[in-house]
């Protein structure tokens, strides 16, 4: 039994190589330093395709326990597919 051969990553010295698993979505927004600070205004969805990646996103008013009391919340489901595009030549 031998063991695998890993290779080794090639990257510009003084970098860091980031791995991200494929149909994925990282959700980013505007940076801040607490939770409360900004109110939400753009989400943006990176997305890392094959063929189709989902998620959920999960909003409450960060401010009481209505979430876990009276079940105010809301939650945002987003599909995103890749498109074939096929041309006869």
């Amino acid at each position: 039994m031998s063991a695998p051969i890993v290779e080794k990553d090639k990257h510009p010295e003084g970098t860091m190589p980031l791995y991200i698993k494929e149909n994925s979505i990282i959700p980013t927004r505007e940076v801040q330093q607490k939770t409360d600070e900004k109110p939400l205004t753009n989400l943006i969805l990176d997305t890392y395709l094959d063929e189709k990646a989902n998620y959920s996103f999960y909003e409450d008013d960060n401010n009481t326990l209505d979430y876990k009391e009276s079940g105010e919340f809301n939650i945002t489901n987003f599909t995103v597919a890749k498109k074939v595009i096929s041309r006869e030549l």
